[in-house]
């Protein structure tokens, strides 16, 4: 299952309904780009000025969620954060693919290529780490 970077209310639903159709002790393995906890506050304040417009262009992306908002979210909804691997040095040479991804020209190429920097500019600086978290169905 792939989850990258909803909504933090769409992100604890789709855990409720993950643990709701989990077996007791079933898992679910899910990837998302998740900032280190310093970070959290300014996504925050950058999702608040230009949410709305990211939302025009790219849909519902947030990535205020750090590790510590997975692990609370799943242990309130009755799941267990059991491993976290950060898959960076695998995703790192994908930066330059995505940039070229985007028609010159077209009307928001810029801006994407722009987001694909800052975004790989970031995990370059360890700001944001892309990471396979694994989550447990705690036993009933």
């Amino acid at each position: 299952m792939v989850l990258r970077n909803f909504a933090i209310e769409v992100t604890k639903r789709f855990l409720q309904e993950a643990r709701r159709l989990l077996r007791p002790g079933g898992q679910l393995v899910l990837t998302d780009c998740i900032p280190v906890e310093r970070l959290a506050p300014a996504l925050g304040l950058a999702h608040a000025l230009g949410g709305p417009y990211m939302k025009q262009v790219s849909g519902p992306v947030d990535m205020r969620c750090s590790l510590a908002g997975y692990r609370t979210m799943g242990t309130a909804v009755g799941l267990s954060l059991a491993s976290v691997d950060d898959v960076i040095p695998a995703v790192l040479p994908t930066f330059p693919v995505l940039r070229r991804m985007f028609a010159p020209g077209s009307p928001s190429a810029a801006f994407f290529r722009a987001g694909v920097w800052g975004l790989e500019a970031a995990v370059r600086l360890g700001l944001l780490r892309y990471c396979i978290l694994t989550f447990r169905k705690l036993e009933a």
